[in-house]
């Protein structure tokens, strides 16, 4: 995984693709798929198969569609300790010499990777299934047929993402394996800095102070700020803390923006908010009247519930403004990057257009038992502020003077 400099919204590394074949070939099937009959529409139609084909065929992911009354959703393959993703015989070890074997090797722990340049899985992550659970609404519905691929390679985006972080944490627990064995043998400061610069070199980490941290004689000690760098140096790499529960879902929109379909997935998205009553959508007297109405049904503790639960923000997603701020930044990302052509820049302006005017319809007010929450929870007041100022990092490093120096360079 490359490093991205401070000025870099993105927080995976896969390239803005410029002639995205995956996303050209699944429109194309998508659109045959929307001119059936509803009644035809089901997985055992030919052209999902031709969908799984396309996914397989264009990304390496082993994918199979299930097409239902479930969905959006893909069902991410689970890895553990008798998954093919390790190496059998190096599960195991039992000396501190095994240990420190381990941390050298650790590179090599998983047999498959992730082409960044070009969106390919290979190897192990080409074997795993992923299942695809797609609604049939989503194609004879609201949504048109670039709102569907939108919403697929949404789906798309989180086997990706996944399989391009299990690198990264397979290595990273292999590496920590090895440490806390090899450290039981590790009776000097001076074997125990030999240990400790395997382990900086095996996983980068630049600021690890080696000869301070080797004084210890405490393995716990030494395993806790080998930890902390860990997540420190991911949080540099990433502009956030990869542990944020709304990066599963951003990630997924910032994989489908970059593959050209970020304006079809906002767009798509809307339409789904809307028809969810979702209340960021909802007129000022609208709003006002439900927040009214939660306070009479106060006295009904089950409606007041079900009424509190409905407007209730999930943790694993921005509000759908924010949301749709992550994409539209993504898109100006995406006009810094060199030599684009004058069709991608007028395709990349289009795109920011459409999403601003839509951003200036979305109103992501808060419930009133939020406001009060915020107010006199110390702990819930410090995560909105911090999540805050990520935004507002965001939204600085998409700063529209960029958008403006890229317009006027096409006019010189």
């Amino acid at each position: 995984m490359r490093s991205f400099s401070p000025f870099k919204v993105g927080m995976e590394s896969i390239a803005f693709q410029y002639n995205p074949a995956l996303h050209k070939e699944l429109l194309a099937t998508t659109q045959q798929i929307f001119d059936l009959p509803k009644k035809e529409i089901n997985a055992d139609h030919e052209l999902f198969g031709v969908l799984a084909a396309t996914i397989k065929h264009r990304t390496g992911i082993n994918a199979t569609i299930v097409v239902g009354t479930i969905g959006p959703a893909v069902e991410i393959p689970s890895v553990d300790r008798n998954n093919p993703l390790l190496v059998p015989l190096q599960r195991a070890f039992t000396t501190s010499s095994d240990g420190l074997r381990l941390i050298a090797q650790a590179d090599d722990l998983v047999r498959g990777g992730v082409d960044t340049r070009t969106g390919m899985v290979t190897g192990v992550f080409t074997e795993l299934p992923v299942k695809f659970y797609f609604p049939v609404s989503m194609f004879a519905g609201k949504l048109t047929p670039a709102e569907a691929v939108g919403v697929m390679l949404h789906e798309i985006g989180h086997p990706w993402t996944y399989f391009e972080y299990i690198t990264r944490a397979t290595t990273t627990n292999a590496v920590l394996s090895g440490l806390s064995k090899a450290l039981d043998g590790a009776d000097s400061v001076q074997s125990r800095e030999a240990i400790l610069i395997s382990t900086k070199k095996a996983l980068r980490l630049s600021e690890l102070d080696e000869k301070e941290l080797a004084k210890s004689s405490s393995k716990k000690v030494i395993e806790v700020v080998v930890i902390t760098n860990i997540i420190r140096q991911t949080r540099s790499e990433l502009g956030s803390n990869i542990y944020d529960m709304t990066t599963w879902e951003a990630l997924a929109d910032q994989y489908a923006t970059r593959m050209g379909a970020g304006r079809d997935v906002a767009t798509g998205l809307a339409k789904l908010y809307r028809g969810g009553f979702n209340i960021s959508f909802r007129s000022l007297p609208m709003y006002l009247a439900m927040e009214a109405f939660k306070l009479i049904a106060i006295v009904n503790p089950v409606i007041f519930l079900a009424l509190v639960l409905l407007d209730s923000p999930s943790e694993l997603y921005d509000t759908p403004g924010d949301r749709f701020k992550r994409i539209r930044n993504q898109v100006a990302e995406n006009l810094r990057e060199p030599d684009l052509s004058k069709d991608d820049i007028a395709r990349l302006n289009e795109d920011l257009r459409v999403l601003d005017d839509m951003i200036k319809t979305v109103n992501d007010r808060r419930q009133l038992i939020n406001v009060i929450w915020d107010t006199v929870s110390p702990q819930s007041r410090k995560d909105r502020n911090q999540r805050l100022l990520q935004q507002n990092l965001e939204e600085l490093a998409a700063n529209d003077l960029f958008i403006a120096a890229v317009n006027l360079k096409q006019l010189a």
